[in-house]
């Protein structure tokens, strides 16, 4: 995960750019290229920083963050010549309604931005809290909530793989992990039920929103399970390491 987080920030860098591009090709690049660079900087520097001090789970969420702070605080002092207006909306669209309406959606109390910003900000809590190595000493042999974490030895596959030269010599273990508190995805959890609070949810709307966002997310799901899935085969089968051995031989 570190190490990825090494390898997206050039991406990340020239990103705000290409979307740019994308939609205003070059007359959008040369009216706003500062603020995407301004955009894509913070976010790369941001991304590189937390996947080396704050672990694989935060760089996207930490990044953005950051780079919607660092582009507006910019936008104060710099802005393009041309500002795409409620205004001009209103004339291109010729619906007034709208444009009253975004008119009004325009101005913000802090109390509002802060309520918007609250999920994020709890989940950047939860997640350090739950990655920190003290937090994650409660969890380990000897710690006091070490009872919450159920190891099972798969049958059938623990320690029946070996390993051989160059690759070692050690037994494969293969241990379904189930740790229901120490799992960063409880973290993600709690931060939601917190939201939840915090936005003076009832219990109904919450129940519903969770199954809105499952049923958004289900095929999602399915890939990310497909993808994990695919690679305990390739580990366990030996693909994954013969291919990097071939790699390595290749640039020898």
């Amino acid at each position: 995960g570190q190490m990825i987080g090494h390898q997206l920030p050039l991406l990340s860098f020239f990103l705000p750019l290409f979307l740019v591009f994308l939609m205003d090709k070059r007359r959008g690049l040369k009216e706003v290229w500062p603020a995407a660079l301004v955009a894509g900087a913070s976010f790369a520097i941001t991304q590189f920083l937390s996947a080396s001090y704050l672990g694989p789970q935060l760089p996207d969420i930490v990044s953005a963050i950051v780079s919607l702070a660092a582009t507006a605080c910019f936008l104060r002092f710099w802005q393009p010549v041309h500002v795409y207006t409620v205004e001009e909306a209103q004339r291109e669209t010729g619906e007034t309604g709208h444009a009253v309406a975004l008119e009004k959606l325009q101005y913000h109390s802090a109390g509002s931005i802060i309520g918007a910003w609250a999920p994020f900000i709890l989940l950047v809590v939860f997640v350090i809290v739950w990655t920190n190595n003290s937090f994650k000493a409660l969890f380990a042999k000897g710690g006091v909530l070490a009872w919450s974490v159920v190891q099972i030895n798969v049958p059938g596959l623990h320690k029946m793989i070996q390993q051989s030269q160059p690759i070692g010599k050690a037994l494969q273990t293969a241990v379904l992990k189930l740790d229901f508190i120490s799992a960063t995805g409880t973290a993600i959890f709690f931060a939601a039920i917190v939201t939840v609070f915090v936005y003076g949810m009832s219990a109904k709307q919450a129940v519903n929103t969770f199954k809105e966002t499952i049923h958004e997310m289900k095929w999602a799901l399915v890939a990310i399970g497909c993808v994990l899935a695919f690679a305990y085969i390739m580990n366990y089968s030996g693909m994954a390491v013969t291919m990097a051995l071939e790699i390595g031989r290749a640039h020898v």
